[in-house]
């Protein structure tokens, strides 16, 4: 499934049971079709380049505040945040049980975790003692945003070279698997390396190709568990990639029509919006706008 896509051609097929979705390569097609400028389509009303986790920077003009919204979220890191060059250091957290009346709290920045569950909100980073002084693109933010989840698996127990059919597949609680974010071993936290391929050697992992979610490993790292790190489209978005792409495939022999009436007994009317109104509202808590 390419990146950008929110959903795949054998789960778009399997929502659209219910219309008598013909199966030959021409339907697989122009469902596939559909999905790609469908999810193009989604993504843009959204702001979003992806849903995918990785780095992102903020160059900005700073304006005397102490509050900035990253403009991608949710983030699940922050690893630098400077002001004229200056690296502003993260705010100490000082617990009540080890504060004193002489705690020197010194300031930094800080902002609020993501509890990992979607749609999330957006985020701020707050500044304690410091602030965005007024100059031109003289203020950043370096962090990394995008659906994240992480799940602990088990390898499994399998004789010789990984078969496909013998992949781990992760649950996805919150959203289809989108890309790879790491492995790593869950007891030593010691990371694995992605390889192409069945993997051999131990401390390395494969891609399932034919199923989002699965992953493959070697004979020596049998029955061990792994921390897996995976990048996800939120189930709720994905369904309204289904629910849009229905839409469409059932109106693309009668583009722009509205209504229609057969003696007096079937009426039918299309919503003439580029993307319907329900699924706007769906994926309404989604967009990436930066708050007021």
């Amino acid at each position: 499934m390419p990146n950008l896509d929110l959903t795949t051609l054998s789960r778009m097929k399997a929502y659209m049971g219910n219309y008598d979705v013909p199966s030959n390569p021409n339907t697989d097609q122009l469902l596939t079709m559909f999905i790609h400028s469908t999810s193009s389509i989604i993504m843009g009303y959204l702001e979003r380049g992806s849903f995918i986790s990785m780095p992102h920077s903020d160059i900005f003009d700073g304006q005397g505040t102490q509050q900035r919204f990253p403009h991608y979220w949710p983030v699940s890191s922050v690893s630098n945040v400077q002001v004229d060059n200056f690296v502003v250091p993260p705010a100490a957290i000082i617990s009540p049980a080890t504060a004193t009346s002489n705690t020197n709290l010194c300031g930094g920045w800080r902002m609020e975790q993501w509890d990992g569950i979607p749609p999330g909100e957006h985020q701020s980073v707050e500044l304690d003692g410091y602030a965005f002084r007024r100059g031109k693109l003289n203020c950043r933010i370096d962090y990394i945003a995008g659906y994240l989840a992480t799940e602990t698996v088990n390898t499994g127990l399998f004789a010789g070279p990984p078969a496909v059919d013998e992949s781990v597949v992760l649950s996805q609680n919150m959203g289809l698997w989108l890309a790879d974010n790491g492995v790593k071993y869950t007891l030593s936290g010691v990371p694995l390396t992605l390889v192409k391929g069945p993997p051999v050697s131990g401390g390395t992992y494969s891609i399932d190709p034919t199923t989002p979610g699965g992953y493959l490993f070697a004979p020596p790292d049998a029955n061990v568990n792994v921390d897996i790190s995976y990048s996800f489209c939120p189930y709720a978005v994905e369904q309204a990639c289904w629910e849009f792409v229905a839409v469409s495939y059932n109106r693309r022999q009668h583009p722009g029509q509205r209504s229609r009436s057969l003696a007096a007994q079937e009426s039918v009317t299309y919503d003439p919006q580029g993307i319907p109104a329900y699924i706007v509202d769906a994926l309404q808590p989604f967009r990436s706008i930066i708050p007021e």
